[in-house]
């Protein structure tokens, strides 16, 4: 069979030029990769890159062409004859006016793209500005008034929520597309927040007011519990943890574009390109009442002194946040992130749910735990000196290597909790608390301790503790007759007077 010869239209020399471009290309896109990796993430920055890429490439080619030209130069002044003679070639001449107007070239291109890159800039703070204008729209709004028997039209400004929510959205979209205004919207944003909080300040329940009177925060006198229901004129149901839950579940935001605003706040720190260390979201004093913001990040975020009851913050990162004398009342932390030192001292979570919630090491001393769930939660090396949680349901809950020095426990049910030997139990009150399915032998806990509590054979105890003489020596069934919590309710009621539910 007879070869087929392909023969391309191209002399040696046009071949060589295509080589030598794409050398030139391709030493072009290396640099310009290694500058990109170092100029981080500002995608703006790639065309300008690109062409400082090129520009190193073609100096260097530009010095040794230009070396060229002054050693051809030297060799036809100095009478040895033009070098690369019997070759086609352009001439000094014109390879002369070309290496030295390819830099104006490329100057030229760098100055045109800088003024189309100062245009996009300004255009850019144009569309920042339009949205914060609409940050703080208003709207007139008319009704029909009576006065004096007489129907009047009033005339008024009101706050636009709809522009106002449309402009929330645009700034994060502008976030979106240039990752470097992360900070300066995350300010924005949350000075928005604290601003209408003042003027729409959150509702008190009355077990705040009442437990202020109790405890009160500055040097005032404390008063008795029935002292301080005498003078709110209360009965103690209406100042109970469970009058106090089913109000907190029923509050929703005092405005919707307020709940949007905090939402994006927790959505900046996840957008590609942002620093988070750069993203500082401050919400102290805010009014975060009935907030849906599960999923959200507000990881360092300052909570302080906030007013978040019934909020919502399921499987939200939380880790390093500040919430020190936060209300989180009946509060919602399902699956929440909060290892390492997020503080939550002081605050108040009662009635809140923190089961399978992540939150080792969180410091909840002095914090007002009172029936809260805390199932599968994870408690391990966290502070909790002298944290309230009577009646509260800790089950499967890992409180390895915690401090509970000084902590109360009344009444609060622990289910497999996980104490370790170096949980700090020192001081802490465990009146009338029900212990089951625990292993109790290596922690430190006094045989006092274990005399005020309940429990049953479920629970191992050291010798040294010994066994109290009204705990079941046999496990206690779940259902029926002579059931656990039948058998723990009538111990509470007369724990003189409770007998042995058989050996």
């Amino acid at each position: 069979m007879d070869s087929v010869t392909i023969e391309f239209p191209i002399t040696s020399q046009g071949l060589n030029v295509l080589v030598m471009g794409a050398v030139v290309a391709g030493l072009t896109l290396l640099v310009w990769g290694i500058l990109l990796g170092v100029a981080g993430r500002e995608r703006r920055m790639t065309f300008r890159l690109l062409i400082r890429a090129f520009s190193g490439v073609y100096g260097v080619i530009w010095f040794a062409v230009f070396g060229a030209v002054l050693w051809s130069l030297w060799q036809i002044f100095s009478g040895l004859g033009a070098p690369l003679s019997g070759a086609a070639t352009l001439g000094p001449g014109a390879v002369i006016v070309a290496l030295l107007g390819a830099p104006f070239v490329i100057w030229s291109t760098v100055v045109k793209q800088r003024t189309l890159e100062l245009g996009d800039e300004a255009h850019f703070n144009d569309k920042i500005n339009a949205a914060t204008e609409a940050l703080y729209s208003r709207r007139q709004v008319s009704r029909v008034v009576e006065a004096d028997g007489r129907e009047e039209v009033l005339t008024e400004w009101q706050d636009d929520i709809l522009q106002r929510s449309a402009a929330i959205d645009r700034l994060e979209g502008l976030v979106r597309e240039r990752p470097g205004v992360a900070p300066r919207v995350a300010s924005m944003l949350s000075i928005y927040v604290r601003e209408l909080s003042r003027e729409n300040p959150p509702e008190v329940h009355a077990r705040y007011r009442w437990m202020r009177l109790v405890e009160p925060i500055d040097d005032t006198g404390a008063l008795s519990e029935n002292d301080a229901l005498s003078r709110l004129d209360l009965n103690p149901d209406a100042v109970s943890v469970e009058t106090m839950k089913k109000w907190a579940r029923t509050l929703t935001p005092v405005r919707n574009d307020m709940e949007k605003a905090a939402q994006t706040l927790g959505r900046l720190k996840d957008i590609p390109g942002v620093d988070q260390v750069r993203v500082r979201i401050d919400l102290r004093n805010a009014n975060l009442q009935g907030f849906d913001l599960d999923k959200l990040n507000f990881s360092a975020a300052d909570f302080s002194d906030a007013s978040a009851a019934g909020v919502s913050m399921q499987s939200t990162r939380l880790c390093g946040a500040k919430m020190e004398r936060t209300r989180l009342e009946a509060a919602l932390f399902l699956q929440a992130s909060m290892n390492g030192n997020t503080d939550m001292r002081r605050s108040i979570l009662e009635g809140a749910d923190l089961s399978l919630a992540q939150m080792e090491c969180v410091n909840l001393s002095h914090a007002k735990i009172e029936k809260a769930h805390l199932l599968g939660t994870i408690l391990d090396y966290a502070d909790l000196r002298s944290a309230c949680l009577k009646s509260a349901i800790l089950t499967d809950t890992g409180l390895s290597e915690a401090s509970l020095d000084w902590a109360e426990l009344e009444a609060a049910f622990l289910n497999e909790v996980g104490f370790s030997d170096r949980t700090g139990l020192s001081g802490t009150l465990f009146e009338g608390v029900a212990f089951r399915n625990m292993d109790l032998s290596k922690t430190i806990i006094s045989t006092d301790q274990v005399k005020s509590a309940f429990g049953d054979a479920s629970v191992v105890l050291s010798d040294a503790v010994g066994w109290p003489a009204h705990w079941p020596n046999r496990i206690l069934p779940n259902v029926g007759a002579n059931s656990y919590l039948s058998e723990l309710e009538k111990w509470r009621k007369a724990p003189q007077a409770y007998p042995s539910p058989g050996e």
